[in-house]
């Protein structure tokens, strides 16, 4: 019995539809969820924003608020790094900045502000990674309902939520654009289509390569490592040729986008200006284009790739030091070097190497594995066993599954390289996740098991997402026998709030900031401040500087003097991490130091600050320290906060050459206790215990006398009691660590009568 090809073809478009439902109404909820955790941060306030995107996405998000508001951008931005300044369009790019902004002056101006408007933007268009992946599961033969389990499983995974919260990061739109653009020309690869006479199918096949080729040149103006993602690309494609995974008709057609995307390199700014039509990589594509264009024999084509290839290597090696994306490079010929492990000697490292190497470049943790990696893994093992004979048939069939396969390794090996390329490892695990079902629900003699699993698996990553921030059972059994390396001290954030705050009220928009590249980055985008490093790293003029800004800090304090003079640093700031950290992380590492000198730079900051000759002390808190480097002027001699942080009695071996770095965690844990005891009091107070509040701070600074912060918790407590004459007991002692508080002097010059 034949079926009516009417109703075929309305049960076909009917079924589109519902699939194209169920995956928008996946994009809308797991873009609720990604808001709803953005929402959920302790760092988020819709009133007070500032540092709730730290580095180089606070540099980001404010250089689209500027664009949001009208405001035109210079062509070089002096404050972001000064006095060179950062060349838009060139240095870096800005179109997911002035994407961002387009939209919100089109469409949601009234409806929010800037900021809020932020959020929701990052979670949905990091969101389209998804449906690339759906639409590429489709493309290998999966069916609707395994296609949308493996698009759930990328849009609930926590990896992939990782870096969208706090995040407004150019790889959230440009990894959506570099994978659509290799999916396009894989679909130009399938099987099921490839000989069809049909003109139909053609005109499709070459719109796919064009949109591919458009693709990636909008990944190239959004993100500096799509420059390292294409070389990846473009290594893929060229392997997956050598090794026969597809044939001299289908080479063309990837040589046809190549050449689409090559004449970027002629055209765009940001490419022009680092003569990327010379790099190894355009060599190599180039070389495939003639390669599979001039010669009929597969054998030949694929002997002239592999002499481009050669030819290529030999250019990368030969430039290895003479142009801008050689740091990447050189950070994996290090990485590889050491076997992926950080050596604890710092000068076994080359500078550049030292400075690269911070957490986005780190190898994932064997806890990180263990709670990301390792229960999808298991998953697609009990699913693919049933399937194992049915992948293996696919492959030898399928050149579009053979080339996936190559990427497959290829983005696994980058997860393995750098932990910051982990969504290119997800992404293709989805898809792996989206054929492994459809075959298992093709194989099983039992599909409801494989539908319970394979729609029950996106539940337990929504639960482990959902619950990531807060702790679950699941990472506390990880935990307790992979202990995750926890730094010596985290800067609390209220710190960094004060220190924008003061910088804000008590420096001119002309003062150029001096600090490490994080907080630099910071301090340019929350306070408006000109500052002399950034976290830019692609701009090639950073990474000489940043060092040189390192060497100093660790050095004499005549270093870091002629590094102000240089760059007419009018303030610097010092964290306390510069001494307090001593791990492969630390500031002290990229130095090259494994010790921190007490006569250096840093441990004068931290330890004696008015020895230093040309730097005053001009605020502190906790975490940080303000210095104004005099430069010849005289000292003013302002009121400064007491902080346990800089307690010289807490310290010992202050005469020693050297900082006692066993002593650290008992200061750290003394200071933090001190610190979540007045948190405590100050949330007794906002609940009515005052009594409970005054008796706890009180207790405090008994032992503390100086303790400023719980003496004003006292005061305010016992004047809300009605205890006028405790209160301006406890003000006065507050005054003992703070002379310059104006609530205690506020209170003491209108409820205490004997005031002087």
């Amino acid at each position: 019995m034949t079926s009516d090809p009417v109703s075929l073809r309305l049960t076909h478009r009917a079924s589109f539809i519902s699939a194209g439902v169920a995956v928008f109404a996946l994009y809308l909820a797991a873009g609720l969820l990604r808001v709803a955790l953005a929402y959920s941060s302790p760092y988020f306030s819709l009133s007070e924003p500032d540092g709730y995107y730290p580095a180089e996405a606070a540099m980001q998000y404010r250089w689209a608020e500027r664009l949001a508001s009208g405001e035109i951008l210079p062509t070089v931005e002096l404050r972001a790094q000064y006095p060179e300044g950062l060349r838009f369009d060139r240095d870096i790019t800005l179109f997911m900045e002035r994407t961002a902004s387009w939209l919100y002056r089109l469409f949601f101006v009234h409806l929010s502000q800037f900021f809020e408007y932020s959020v929701w933007f990052v979670a949905y268009a990091s969101l389209l990674l998804v449906i690339a992946a759906y639409l590429w599961a489709r493309l290998l033969g999966a069916r609707s309902f395994p296609a949308f389990c493996g698009a759930a499983v990328l849009a609930l995974h926590p990896m992939g939520v990782e870096r969208v919260v706090r995040n407004f990061g150019h790889e959230n739109l440009a990894l959506a654009l570099l994978m659509t653009a290799v999916s396009l020309v894989c679909s130009a690869l399938s099987d099921r289509k490839v000989g069809s006479p049909s003109q139909a199918y053609s005109y499709r096949l070459y719109v796919a390569i064009m949109l591919a080729a458009g693709a990636q040149w909008l990944a190239f103006v959004t993100w500096h490592m799509a420059r390292p993602i294409f070389a990846l690309t473009t290594g893929a494609f060229v392997l997956s040729f050598l090794i026969g995974a597809y044939s001299l008709r289908h080479a063309r057609r990837v040589a046809l986008w190549f050449a689409l995307v090559l004449p970027a390199s002629l055209v765009l700014p940001v490419l022009k200006v680092r003569s990327y039509w010379f790099d190894p990589v355009v060599v190599l594509a180039l070389s495939f284009v003639l390669a599979v264009y001039a010669l009929k024999s597969t054998r030949f084509a694929r002997l002239a790739v592999v002499g481009g290839g050669l030819l290529s290597c030999a250019w990368a090696i030969a430039r290895a030091k003479g142009y801008d994306d050689a740091h990447v490079l050189a950070l994996i010929v290090e990485k590889l070097r050491h076997g992926l492990v950080k050596p604890a000697d710092p000068t076994l490292l080359s500078p550049e190497a030292r400075l690269m190497w911070i957490e986005a470049f780190h190898s994932p943790r064997l806890d990180q594995i263990l709670l990301y990696l390792a229960p999808p893994t298991l998953v697609l093992v009990s699913l693919g066993i049933p399937a194992l004979m049915r992948l293996r048939v696919l492959f030898r069939r399928s050149v579009a599954f053979r080339v996936f396969t190559v990427f497959l390794v290829c983005w696994f090996g980058c997860f393995v390289l750098i932990h910051r390329l982990h969504v290119l490892a997800f992404f293709g695990l989805a898809i792996l996740y989206a054929i492994v079902t459809d075959f298992s629900l093709k194989r099983t003699r039992r599909p409801w098991i494989v539908r319970l699993v394979a729609a029950g698996f996106p539940l337990f990553l929504l639960w482990q997402t959902a619950t990531s921030p807060t702790g679950n059972a699941f990472q506390r059994l990880v935990y307790s026998f992979t202990p995750r390396p926890a730094p010596a001290y985290t800067p609390w954030f209220s710190d960094l709030r004060e220190l924008f705050h003061w910088i804000r009220m008590h420096t001119s928009r002309e003062d150029v900031i001096g600090a490490w590249f994080g907080l630099s980055s910071q301090i340019y985008a929350w306070c408006d401040r000109p500052v002399v490093v950034q976290s830019k790293f692609e701009n090639p003029t950073i990474r000489p500087k940043c060092m040189e800004l390192a060497n100093a800090l660790y050095g004499a304090p005549a270093e870091l003097e002629a590094f102000c003079r240089k760059y007419r640093v009018r303030y610097f700031v010092y964290e306390a991490t510069m001494l307090l950290e001593s791990g492969t992380d630390s500031l002290r590492y990229v130095a090259g130091q494994r010790s921190v000198a007490t006569t250096s730079t840093v441990a004068r900051m931290h330890l004696s600050p008015y020895e230093l000759e040309e730097f005053e002390l001009v605020y502190q808190n906790n975490s940080f320290r303000v210095f104004r480097f005099l430069g010849g002027e005289k000292f003013t001699n302002p009121a400064i906060p007491w902080e346990p942080m800089y307690e010289r009695s807490y310290y010992r071996g202050l005469d020693a050459p050297y900082y006692d770095d066993s002593q650290t965690s008992a200061i750290v844990s003394r200071v933090t206790w001190l610190r979540q005891q007045v948190e405590f009091a100050r949330a007794l107070a906002v609940e009515g215990k005052l009594e409970e509040a005054f008796k706890l701070t009180m207790r405090l600074v008994a032992a503390e006398p100086r303790f400023w912060r719980a003496a004003l918790v006292a005061s305010k407590s016992a004047l809300r009691l009605g205890h006028t004459g405790e209160a301006c007991a406890a003000a006065r002692q507050v005054l003992q660590g703070y002379p310059a508080c104006l609530d205690a002097i506020r209170l003491i010059s209108r409820h205490c009568p004997d005031n002087p």
